[in-house]
């Protein structure tokens, strides 16, 4: 298993999880670049997250390292 962990969903709803769960990369390049394409795949505008959201989770010190609250990309 890689370090960090990639979550994206479409709406917000308070029980997010695994179904929402990306994949796993070795750096958190790869998993924002995999954010992206997801948001773009889905007719999204990069810029607008709108109900969007997205969490990248550090497995190693077990923290929350970005999310679209602190980081739009």
């Amino acid at each position: 298993m890689k370090r960090y962990f990639a979550f994206y969903g479409e709406r917000y709803y308070p029980l997010e999880g695994m179904d929402n769960f990306l994949g796993d990369y070795d750096t958190i390049e790869e998993s924002l670049d995999e954010i992206i394409n997801v948001h773009l795949r889905e007719g999204n505008e990069k810029k607008y997250w709108g109900n969007n959201w997205y969490r990248v989770w550090d497995s190693i010190e077990r923290v929350e390292i970005l999310n679209e609250v602190d980081n739009k990309i």
